[in-house]
């Protein structure tokens, strides 16, 4: 470590190779980051789509019949 290197920022103020970089720390049981990250891409995927699909059959379910009212209002004069 240089003379006038500055230490990182946190709690612990330990100097971090060149080398790792931040992305480095997304392995999950020695799997290479790229994959811990796609795979936790596709399981929120997956998440959305199933909450989607429920949303849809709860409406189905409900019959909703919406009644619209028109209300006959004079429109206000702009400038």
């Amino acid at each position: 470590m240089s003379l006038f290197a500055q230490p990182t920022f946190g709690a612990n103020t330990v100097a971090v190779a060149h080398h790792q970089q931040a992305n480095h720390q997304f392995g999950i049981n020695r799997w290479a980051p790229d994959w811990a990250i796609k795979i936790g891409e596709i399981m929120a995927q997956i998440a959305e789509v199933e909450a989607s699909i429920n949303a849809a059959q709860e409406v189905i379910g409900w019959d909703v019949i919406f009644n619209v009212e028109r209300v006959k209002q004079p429109l206000l004069p702009t400038r």
